[in-house]
């Protein structure tokens, strides 16, 4: 089967959406219709369904590895190598806020 690309231009979704049916018609799958548009048209204007990406995991794999990085650096780090200074604790922990009433 030969490869084809065909680019189109449309000043208005509805005949995008109406060329993307038309190539369903044809035969040609979702997975080989790319579209690139200058303004953000969900997929569902475009009558195709949503696409999944893998960002989100990716971010929180990132933030959960800072977190468990700071957490090293603040709270382990310390204890391996104790700096004692002036007398305070190695790893301070700070005072709770107390309400006075009068």
């Amino acid at each position: 089967m030969a490869e084809y690309q065909v680019l189109g231009l449309f000043e208005d979704v509805d005949p995008a959406a109406n060329a993307i049916e038309a190539l369903r018609k044809l035969g040609v799958s979702d997975r080989k219709i790319s579209v690139l548009s200058a303004f953000p048209y969900t997929p569902k204007m475009l009558g195709r369904k949503h696409s999944h990406h893998r960002l989100m995991p990716i971010a929180l794999t990132g933030a959960l590895m800072g977190f468990m990085g700071a957490i090293f650096l603040t709270v382990i780090m310390p204890q391996l190598y104790p700096i004692v200074v002036g007398g305070r604790d190695i790893v301070n922990i700070p005072p709770r806020s107390s309400s006075c009433s009068s």
